[in-house]
């Protein structure tokens, strides 16, 4: 859950050639040599710092100034940032834990390509993602949950959520196909004192589950246990 952002840096053409206009003035500019220096004059040697200098200015104002025209264009760098997808997971975990609104059903607009799977006729998804969630996490009673489906009436993604007596949450989602692959991501923080933010997401054969879990740091389970959970086969229907 990572994001990449890209920046171009452009650089001028490093084989640009040829005299410039400005190498023409400087040439052509330049005063006849003189051996001795006499009063009211400028030395040769001032004539050589002097150039220099303008030469200097026109190189920096080359580089800074954008190209166009007949002049080659300019080579560019590409800079990968990654941006660390921990914080948003975990803010999104923590809204969803202290909201104080019941999870509601979603209705997506289009039907979703290839479709999302029929409702299954036996079983309750909610009931099997609650019965994965306590064989490895004992004490959880669900709260609220919610579907959303698409406009095929096709179950796209189940939400639930659930507390324990410690006081712990638990939000766990599935997500039908497709999905983005990618590998195992868990993330930790400690949005107060005392307490425990933990987030984990797996995607396995195009389905995705997510589980976050926040309560009392002393109860915190591993993310090691949350994966198993992600990864229980029951959890696709």
């Amino acid at each position: 859950m990572s994001g990449e952002v890209d920046f171009e840096l452009a650089h001028p053409d490093d084989h640009h050639s040829g005299p410039s206009d400005h190498d023409d003035v400087l040439d052509n500019g330049r005063p006849p040599s003189r051996s001795r220096w006499s009063p009211g004059r400028i030395p040769e040697a001032a004539w050589v710092v002097l150039a220099g200098l303008v030469v200097a200015g026109f190189v920096v104002g080359y580089l800074v100034a954008p190209h166009s025209g007949g002049r080659s264009p300019a080579a560019t760098t590409t800079v990968t940032v990654h941006i660390d997808a921990s914080a948003e997971a975990l803010n999104r975990l923590v809204a969803r834990v202290e909201s104080p609104y019941r999870l509601g059903d979603d209705e997506r607009p289009a039907p979703n390509v290839p479709a999302c799977p029929t409702i299954p006729t036996k079983g309750d998804p909610v009931r099997t993602m609650m019965t994965a969630l306590t064989q490895q996490l004992s004490g959880f009673a669900a709260r609220d949950a919610a579907n959303t489906i698409d406009a095929d009436q096709t179950l796209c993604a189940v939400e639930v959520r659930a507390r324990d007596d410690l006081g712990a949450t638990v939000v766990m989602t599935a997500e039908a196909p497709p999905n983005v692959a990618a590998p195992d991501f868990s993330a930790s923080s400690s949005p107060e004192t005392g307490t425990t933010a933990r987030d984990v997401v797996a995607v396995v054969d195009g389905w995705r589950v997510e589980i976050g879990w926040m309560g009392p740091t002393a109860a915190a389970p591993a993310p090691q246990k949350l994966l198993a959970i992600a990864h229980d086969p029951t959890l696709r229907w």
